[in-house]
């Protein structure tokens, strides 16, 4: 009798839980927003994101029905949202997209073709086997050249991510 009357109190609780709609959490929690399904609210604390590098950024399973995934890349120290196709970089603005290129390597490759033209090293992420790596690229260029300790073995995978204007 006591189990029965258990599961009926957790079965209520549940579909009491499934009938509210809408989850404010913070200092205030009497009011909230009539069209938001979550509210933050708070005048010491702040949102912390999820925080991934571009390698784990990149091997998140997304489609176009994550548009509007949000990611803290720190690598690049931006967020980084998904727009249905690629990941924009928030920080080099509403325009810039994220292109990249991918490389089976032979023994002893190190230069490498950029997706676009380069404008700045610093829009330039270059991963060896999902691991980051230094490089240079002259801007004007379309090739990135990998640091001696990163000189490629065969069959590695070369990554180059770069943030550009469409």
């Amino acid at each position: 009798m006591f189990m029965k009357g258990f599961i009926c109190i957790i079965v209520f609780v549940f579909s009491a839980s499934l009938l509210h709609a809408q989850v404010k959490v913070g200092e205030n929690r009497t009011t909230i927003q009539p069209g938001s399904l979550l509210e933050l609210e708070s005048t010491g604390k702040g949102f912390l994101n999820v925080r991934m590098s571009t390698a784990e950024m990149l091997s998140v399973p997304v489609s176009a029905a994550s548009r509007g995934m949000m990611v803290y890349n720190t690598d690049s120290l931006c967020l980084c949202v998904y727009n249905g196709t690629n990941w924009k970089n928030m920080c080099k603005g509403q325009s810039s997209i994220q292109q990249k290129a991918t490389y089976t390597a032979n023994a002893g490759d190190a230069v490498f073709a950029t997706p676009q033209v380069v404008r700045d090293e610093q829009d330039i992420q270059v991963f060896r086997n999902g691991v980051q790596v230094n490089f240079t690229a002259t801007p004007g260029s379309s090739f990135i050249t990998l640091e001696a300790a990163a000189i490629c073995k065969k069959d590695d995978e070369i990554k180059i991510i770069q943030f550009v204007n469409p």
